[in-house]
């Protein structure tokens, strides 16, 4: 059988205002530009919010508290605002 491996990013490598270099665990180093989608993720905009990013679990790029969601109560709680590793590849390039 063939194993289809899930992405996932293994490192930063460079941070740069709205451009990250990253190693995928392919071992791909590839340049993500987020210039096209920050206008939908205004949170990132913010220079030092965007340079802020690290690892999650997973490992993909996490920003700590930058997305606000409703609980069960109803109540607006902050989250990570991440994204996954295989969007970031697709809009990726070496």
């Amino acid at each position: 059988l063939n194993k289809i491996k899930m992405l996932a990013i293994k490192e930063i490598i460079n941070k740069k205002p709205y451009v990250l270099t990253v190693r995928f665990n392919n071992d791909e180093i590839r340049r993500i530009d987020f210039a096209n989608i920050i206008h939908k993720f205004l949170q990132l905009a913010d220079e030092k919010n965007f340079l802020n990013v690290a690892l999650d679990d997973y490992p993909t790029l996490s920003w700590k508290d930058l997305a606000k969601l409703k609980d069960y109560d109803g109540k607006i709680i902050s989250a990570p605002l991440d994204f996954s590793p295989e969007m970031l590849y697709d809009i990726s390039e070496k």
